[in-house]
């Protein structure tokens, strides 16, 4: 996984830890809708509006496309694209 093809996670292990994390620092979770979906057979590209306060009180509506590549029935690589 990555975002914006930075920050490379590599293994479930650090997938999820990372994940844990980010969780861990939304206080309150208001929504979430998904967008536009494109799926080529190996691929998928799907668009994602979250929106969540953090932790101290800072709402925010967050917006990312991720670009999924799927093998066996299961992503094994993930990108996460935002502003």
């Amino acid at each position: 996984m990555s975002e914006n093809r930075q920050e490379e996670r590599v293994g479930k292990a650090a997938n999820r830890e990372y994940e844990q994390k980010f969780v861990g620092n939304v206080q309150e979770f208001h929504g979430a809708q998904v967008g536009r979906t494109i799926v080529d057979g190996t691929h998928a590209a799907v668009e994602w509006t979250f929106d969540l306060t953090f932790k101290g009180g800072n709402r925010v509506k967050m917006q990312q496309v991720a670009v999924q590549t799927w093998k066996d029935g299961k992503i094994i690589r993930e990108d996460f694209y935002h502003g």
